[in-house]
């Protein structure tokens, strides 16, 4: 017997209005339910498409619209003995919801464990909590400005991620040294949270210890990026490191992978310092920084920043670009502060990453007014008596003691004395006050060479102790091969901050007199 001999279902009960039209009724309603809540669903994933197991959601939509499409055949069969088709209907609706049933056995114990509003939020305030934690740790790590720069105009900003809970390994540092140079870091440690912070301080504090002892930032970054191979040796921190010289009027520096600093120079000029290696804790252990120089001008601009700048809108190209116009714009060169004002215009209140950035302006260039100058030939004995004896009366004139007199006096003959006997001809001297403390400046035109504080191979030699009883004598010693020609030999004659350490307590100056100290230091000394 064919379909067609078949009643429809519904000829049962057609003689009961009042039952057809209740269950028709009945169907439409859910038949309209069932249609709209795949509706609402395929909304929702639209404007959450992060919704863990967003795929479910379309298992159920598919479902609920099988189960939809069989209220609606059970209407059309009232009249129409359409039965195939509502059986065909039927085993859709009956495999989406089996295979709906058979995901959710996997992923029971997974839903199970997404927190409940309450868990939540006590996790987003413990997150909270670490992170002010972490956000202290690191505010406290970062130092202060020197409020005492001659010549230089520093500004500085450190700005958290608006976005992440975490915070990340970025720094900044700018510091003077006892010779008056002035030394900039900025660096970013990969990764984020408190061990990123707690990183970021060693190595930070490691480039701050490194530049007491290390004449070029190139070595500083070696000495650093030994340091962080021995404690972290899994962890990747770009840095860069400068030394501000206004003596030389130089700007020394080295790079580990760090973006390029720009410079704005007083003719509007702009600059990319990009000579860069790789970062530490990934250089080879032969492998290390290279050293670059500028020559000062008077109101140029140095910005340093960490990449958090350029990539705020994670469109690298765009944000160099912005940062370009930022640095080049007036309102951001006569700014009081110009990091804060360079920070506004590139990442405005939407950083997604942590932003440090270190500006430093060139104010003057000129030495202070109380600083001497003596020019002359070193084997011109009367003029070497006339410039010794002004030396020692313009240490005396700003109330050096006896015993600092002594010392500095004697720090002057011996490099002298090693000009005399090893680059005999002109020789410059300045003696300049940083923070309090006479810095005495020589200069030759010599080969040049590089000084390392230590006694000569052959204890008996009559040479080769002059530079190392000056470093033994002086606050601070280094010499340094000059740009043009010759050497730089810089010594801090003593330190009216505080006690000369106990180093220098090497006799008295009968003793010296006693011993007739009169040696000068072996071949290539200043």
């Amino acid at each position: 017997m064919g379909l067609s001999r078949f009643m429809p279902h519904g000829m049962c009960f057609l003689w009961e209005p009042d039952l057809v039209a209740l269950h028709v009724v009945a169907d439409a309603l859910i038949a309209c339910a069932y249609f709209s809540i795949p509706i609402f669903l395929i909304w929702v994933l639209k404007k959450r498409g992060d919704l863990p197991f967003s795929w479910l959601l379309g298992m159920f939509a598919l479902f609920i619209v099988s189960c939809g499409m069989t209220h609606l055949m059970s209407i059309w069969v009232i009249w129409h003995p359409d039965y195939w088709t509502e059986g065909a209907i039927k085993w859709v609706t009956a495999l989406a919801s089996v295979g709906t049933a058979v995901m959710l056995i996997p992923l029971t114990p997974k839903i199970l464990r997404i927190r409940s509003p309450e868990q939540a939020q006590s996790l987003l305030e413990q997150l909270r909590r670490e992170h002010s934690i972490a956000t202290s740790f690191q505010n406290a790590s970062l130092s202060r400005l020197p409020e005492d720069a001659p010549g230089l105009d520093i500004d500085a900003i450190y700005r958290p991620a608006e976005s992440d809970l975490e915070i990340g390994g970025d720094w900044y540092d700018a510091f003077s040294l006892l010779d008056g140079r002035m030394l900039v870091s900025i660096g970013d440690v990969a990764g984020k949270g408190l061990e990123a912070a707690v990183v970021m301080s060693k190595i930070r504090q490691a480039i701050r210890v490194a530049g007491q002892v290390q004449i070029d930032p190139a070595a500083i970054l070696n000495a650093a990026d030994r340091a962080l191979r021995t404690e972290y040796p899994d962890t990747i921190v770009t840095a860069f490191v400068g030394i501000f010289d206004r003596v030389e009027r130089l700007f020394v520096f080295a790079s580990a992978g760090h973006p390029g600093p720009l410079v704005r120079y007083p003719d509007g000029r702009l600059e990319v310092l990009d000579e860069s290696s790789l970062p530490l804790g990934l250089r080879l252990r032969e492998e290390s920084a290279l050293l670059h120089s500028r020559e000062l001008e008077v109101g140029s601009l140095f910005v340093l920043y960490t990449d958090g700048l350029t990539e705020a809108t994670r469109d690298i190209a765009a944000g160099e670009l912005r940062l370009r116009e930022a640095v080049l714009a007036e309102s951001v060169l006569d700014a009081p502060s110009p990091a804060r004002r360079i920070h506004d215009r590139v990442v405005g209140e939407s950083a997604r990453d942590d932003v440090a950035i270190l500006t430093i302006r060139i104010t003057t260039l000129e030495l202070e007014r109380d600083s001497r100058r003596w020019s002359f030939d070193a084997r011109d004995q009367a003029t070497t008596a006339i410039a010794r004896a002004q030396f020692r009366e313009f240490l005396s004139s700003r109330s050096a003691s006896s015993e600092h007199l002594f010392r500095a006096e004697l720090i002057y003959m011996e490099l002298l004395g090693n000009v005399v006997r090893y680059t005999p001809g002109p020789v410059e001297i300045r003696v300049d006050w940083n923070r309090g403390n006479p810095v005495l400046h020589l200069f030759d035109l010599g080969p040049g060479f590089q000084f390392m504080p230590r006694l000569p191979p052959d204890m008996f030699s009559e040479g080769g102790r002059g530079l190392y009883l000056v470093s033994a004598l002086a606050e601070d010693f280094h010499v340094s091969r000059r740009r043009s020609k010759g050497s730089h030999a810089r010594a801090v004659l003593y330190s009216t901050a505080a006690t000369l350490r106990a180093r220098h307590r090497v006799g008295s100056p009968d003793a010296f007199t006693r011993s007739g100290t009169r040696d000068v230091a072996g071949p290539g000394c200043v």
